[in-house]
């Protein structure tokens, strides 16, 4: 059971970087800064 989750994160997560890179990211930002970005946007609105 512990594989399956793994692997679906595994997925969930390429394909969260792709939407980032392809939508979120500005001037050569990397993905991983977009993230943080977003992450703080959001902390910030609540």
């Amino acid at each position: 059971m512990e594989k399956d989750e793994d692997t679906a994160l595994r997925g969930y997560t390429k394909i969260e970087d792709a939407f980032v890179d392809r939508y979120l990211t500005k001037d050569g930002e990397s993905v991983e800064n977009a993230k943080k970005k977003l992450k703080k946007e959001q902390e910030s609105m609540q």
